[in-house]
């Protein structure tokens, strides 16, 4: 009679720390946050009936881009539930041989390489509700795909080149409404919620601290006559020296960022998106008006 999987599992894990807690001196921590995470699979080759490796794996570079498995050399990995999986961060497990079944043999090694290893036991592949800790960021970056990489689009008015020193210059932008994410997680099934969004709208004027909107006042960047959004300039931009000249500069540097927000949840936990900013930069030259007397 065969012994349920789920029993074979749990002998496994009772002789695995059995055996690592008389014969091994370092033991790989639980699974941190990687560059990468992959799953290896068993197949057949139907000529040769040669088992041989099927790897999946899934990115969490943060960057929001279509995956390619380009990060660098996978280890093994062992996770605190006694499965395997493949992933960046450098551990002292050595793959040994992939069976049939999808179980893998696997041992320890001082240099993490094969030779001078010792035989510890035999693991089940990680479902990936196993990694799903480190991998489930990184399906949400790709379902996000360019929407954090949205930057400013801002206007002035006095339009360019006209600003003026001691008259209002407005500045008029638009933020992206959040994005919101529904669905289901496609490794465990369970609920997967996102949100991203603006929080933050920031005009540095280069002359002066810089202007802070918060999510109430996004619809009110609406620039001329009645927006938020404004400045005056009390020195004009000069290249060269010359009275009333804020000088060295041809054009005062307008800076406009968006400070983004973000989270996802799957089930009833939370984690927090960090999202880096996205800004534009404008160059501004500022005049003055000249009272002449004629006549």
């Amino acid at each position: 009679m065969s012994v349920p999987r789920v029993l074979k599992v749990w002998g496994c894990g009772v002789l695995l720390a059995s055996v690592l807690a008389q014969n091994l001196t370092a033991w790989a921590a639980p699974p941190s946050h990687s560059e990468g995470v992959c799953t290896v699979s068993a197949a057949v080759d139907e000529e040769t009936d040669e088992v041989y490796p099927v790897t999946s794996c899934i990115h969490t570079d943060r960057q929001g881009s279509s995956y390619t498995p380009s990060f660098g050399r996978l280890d093994l990995q062992i996770s605190s539930r006694g499965c395997f999986y493949m992933g960046t961060r450098p551990t002292q497990w050595v793959f040994l041989e992939l069976h049939r079944n999808g179980d893998l043999t696997y041992g320890w090694a001082p240099n993490g390489r094969p030779g001078g290893h010792r035989v510890v036991g035999t693991a089940p592949r990680c479902s990936w509700t196993g990694v799903e800790r480190e991998e489930i960021e990184g399906y949400v970056w790709s379902e996000i795909g360019d929407y954090t990489h949205q930057a400013p689009q801002v206007s002035f008015n006095p339009a360019y080149p006209r600003g003026l020193v001691g008259i209002e210059t407005f500045a008029a932008l638009g933020t992206p409404a959040p994005w919101v994410y529904v669905s289901t997680s496609p490794y465990t099934g369970r609920s997967l919620r996102a949100e991203v969004k603006v929080s933050q709208a920031r005009i540095d004027w280069d002359d002066g601290p810089a202007q802070v909107f918060g999510e109430a006042l996004h619809t009110r960047l609406t620039g001329y006559p009645d927006g938020v959004a404004s400045h005056t300039y009390q020195t004009k931009s000069c290249d060269q020296d010359g009275p009333r000249c804020r000088t060295g500069i041809g054009a005062y540097e307008i800076v406009t960022s968006f400070v983004w927000s973000g989270w996802y949840a799957v089930g009833s936990g939370m984690k927090t998106l960090r999202i880096p900013s996205t800004y534009s930069t404008d160059a501004y030259p500022v005049t003055e008006l000249i009272s002449l007397v004629v006549g």
